[in-house]
């Protein structure tokens, strides 16, 4: 898998916010024992699968608008403000919190073998967890995620590093 890393320029074709030499320094800083990942290639698929996430799950919510009109990825984006008040982010840049997120998700990609992109959503809006099936005499069995309204699950300590990126909805919770 060829890795095109945002480089803030709005690439057409990236699909990845981090680079394996920003995930490996940043697992080095967090204690992430990446030493278990020993080929680049592993952690090039993490890094895509978690940018995969982070679009489909954040994307349609962030602040701003895109920089450049055929860019793949959501960012670089403007005008979004510094949450903390500072400064405007540039519009050429990926800030460190969002490369942040995308190592953690990625962090989860390989531990876990997976992150849920695409979760099975029955008529009711509920995200199945377990489907069981038998065919004589017939029997059949469903299992949902509690508080299933929403169909991503929560990865607590990246959510909060993308949450700063998207419209809050009043209550304290973020559009997601």
């Amino acid at each position: 898998m060829a890795i095109v890393v945002e480089d803030g320029t709005g690439l057409p074709n990236a699909n990845s916010y981090g680079s394996v030499a920003g995930f490996r320094t940043y697992a080095t800083s967090t204690g992430f024992p990446q030493d278990q990942y020993p080929i680049d290639s592993v952690i090039e698929v993490a890094l895509v699968k978690a940018t995969q996430y982070m679009e489909a799950g954040w994307g349609p919510y962030f602040l701003g608008c895109p920089q450049v009109e055929d860019q793949a990825l959501s960012w670089p984006r403007f005008p979004v403000w510094d949450p903390r008040g500072r400064r405007y982010y540039d519009a050429d840049e990926i800030p460190t919190r969002l490369q942040q997120a995308c190592f953690e998700y990625a962090q989860v990609f390989l531990t876990s073998g997976t992150l849920t992109l695409t979760p099975s959503i029955d008529t009711t809006g509920q995200v199945v967890t377990k489907i069981t099936e038998k065919v004589g005499p017939i029997e059949e069995s469903r299992s949902f995620l509690p508080g299933s309204a929403q169909p991503y699950p929560s990865y607590p300590y990246p959510d909060s590093l993308m949450s700063e990126f998207v419209e809050p909805t009043g209550d304290g919770s973020v559009y997601r």
